[in-house]
């Protein structure tokens, strides 16, 4: 036994020296030059200044001989920044890396690929250069600082939730790979026109909420339209294109709305979705079978035709307009609690011969039925 111990004893210890020769170089925490920074596989990832950061800050293209590759997840987040270079060698930007600080411009390099959460939100931004190999804007990337304009690079597929959420954008353009526009993502600016790239899916919830839109071109790439992504705005005329199967709850509410085109592939028409707009027709295709509460409520609505497929109408989904003639071409459908209420005395729906499910009154409306064509 005493053999077998003496003979385990240099066993075990070329096993610790190999371990120790194997273990990674970003195990330690590197400096040079007044940067911190680790490596992994022969490239720097920066992760902050030795002390105390100078206000304009220049961050090197290699640390110790090692190339920087990365900026480090709140690396110099909230150290009083007024200017930063960022080398062409970078490639990711870490989340928070340079939040809370007062830089007024930055510049993105072609190398960059991906903009961390929250990179740059809170500064004083006015001008951001994007550059042409990035591919994701991370959420709330510069949310909260002073952007009037901004040009997203035809590399990018999505912008994440909050992105852009308070600044002063007056002007926006999307690259063609743009795939998703994230929750928030320009809530609370200065918008008058916007016009959505033609690869984008998705418009996320609040996505243009508190603008100033009056135009907007939703391509037909498009699917689906968020709650409250248009809300807000001063829209006088909008086009869901027929790609679009849902509009969520409030998506165009308190606009100023006359005109409204609702594409034929639209199935549901969520709640409050053109709540308080100037709406005097509208016609609902057949397409879709579900019309949420107050979905037209507070219009100037004197006229609506209803498609042949409408299953559900809401609680008072056509409240507080201006009706004279409503027009159903399919079967009466199930009717929520005051969906007529508050239009005019004269109101008579419309049904059409051979329809079902009819009485002399909907909704407390009086019935009639279309003469035969």
């Amino acid at each position: 036994m005493l053999m077998f111990a003496t003979r385990a004893v240099p066993a075990a210890l070329a096993l610790m020296l190999a371990a120790s020769f194997a273990a990674p170089v970003d195990a330690r925490a590197l400096s040079d030059a007044g940067f911190e920074y680790t490596v992994t596989d022969g490239y720097a990832t920066v992760t902050g200044c030795t002390s105390f950061c100078p206000t304009t800050l220049v961050i090197p293209a290699t640390l110790g001989s090692y190339p920087v590759t990365s900026i480090g997840d709140n690396a110099f987040s909230g150290s009083s920044l007024t200017k930063v270079t960022i080398p062409d060698s970078v490639g990711s930007i870490g989340d928070y890396a340079f939040s809370l600080n007062a830089l007024t411009s930055v510049t993105i390099g072609n190398s960059v690929t991906r903009i961390g959460h929250n990179a740059f939100r809170d500064n004083v931004l006015k001008v951001v250069t994007i550059g042409n190999s990035v591919t994701t804007i991370g959420i709330a990337a510069f949310y909260n600082n002073r952007l009037k304009s901004v040009t997203i690079p035809d590399s990018v597929t999505d912008i994440g939730q909050g992105a852009f959420r308070y600044n002063y954008l007056t002007r926006v353009i999307f690259g063609n790979s743009v795939t998703s526009i994230g929750n928030q993502a320009f809530q609370y600016n200065r918008l008058k026109a916007v016009t959505i790239g033609n690869s984008v899916t998705s418009i996320g919830s609040f996505a243009f909420y508190g603008n100033r839109l009056s135009r907007i071109t939703i391509p037909n790439s498009v699917t689906s339209i968020g709650n409250q992504a248009f809300q807000y705005n001063s829209l006088k005329a909008v086009t869901i294109p027929n790609s679009v199967t849902s509009i969520e709850a409030n998506a165009f509410s308190y606009n100023q709305l006359k005109v409204v085109t609702i594409g034929n592939s639209v199935t549901s028409i969520g709640g409050d979705a053109f709540r308080g707009n100037r709406l005097a027709t509208v016609t609902i295709p057949n397409s879709v079978t579900d019309i949420g509460q107050g979905a037209f409520r507070y219009n100037v609505l004197k006229a609506v035709t209803i498609g042949n497929s409408v299953t559900t109408i809401g609680n008072s989904a056509f409240r507080d307009n201006r009706l004279t003639r409503v027009t159903f071409l399919g079967d009466a459908p199930t009717a929520g609690t005051y969906v007529f209420l508050g239009s005019d005395d004269l109101l008579q729906v419309v049904a059409q011969p051979g329809t079902t499910g009819w009485d002399t009154t909907w909704s407390g409306v009086p019935v009639v039925i279309a003469p035969a064509p």
